[in-house]
């Protein structure tokens, strides 16, 4: 399967980037957070990955499960000029996170979800 041209163009645009997932993340949110996150690191990104909800204690063993950030953590090294949404239906999914969305904020929904009302800037 091919990634939408617009999500690519508008993460290959982006300088500044929170990548988050839905609250209390299972295993396939937790993966393609740290998947996600890493790769754009890989690509020379500044990437901050955020949940409301710690990384379950299940699946530290994933290599980057520790640089996952709290909400307040990550307010604190924003703004973002882009927030990728990974694995949540819909926005109020991802719960506190929503607080650092700002006005300008590029939002880039990617989600396998068939009741996803395709959310953000991007999807």
């Amino acid at each position: 399967m091919a990634i939408p041209k617009d999500i690519l163009t508008n993460i290959d645009a982006a300088r500044s980037l929170l990548v988050t997932c839905h609250v209390n993340p299972d295993g396939d949110a937790i993966g393609a957070l740290l998947g996600l996150s890493g790769l754009l690191r890989s690509m020379g990104k500044h990437v901050v990955a955020v949940c409301e909800d710690p990384v379950p204690r299940r699946y530290h063993f994933l290599p980057g499960w520790r640089q996952v950030m709290t909400v307040e953590d990550a307010a604190e090294n924003g703004p973002y000029d882009t927030i990728v949404v990974l694995d949540a239906g819909d926005l109020d999914r991802i719960g506190q996170v929503q607080t650092l969305i700002s006005n300008g904020t590029t939002l880039v929904n990617i989600d396998h979800h068939v009741s996803n009302p395709r959310f953000g800037d991007a999807a």
